[in-house]
């Protein structure tokens, strides 16, 4: 049972740092868009 439990235990620090990661990159993407929105509207007037 304890070894089943640090497996999971394993499982989720690693779905943890997946989501850290995603997030990090989500923000970049959104500052992205945001960049790019501001450019288009630079551009349409």
């Amino acid at each position: 049972l304890m070894q089943k439990v640090q497996e999971l235990t394993d499982v989720n620090e690693a779905a943890n740092a997946k989501i850290a990661s995603l997030e990090k990159v989500r923000h970049k993407l959104m500052g992205d868009l945001d960049d790019a929105q501001v450019d288009v509207e630079r551009t349409a007037n």
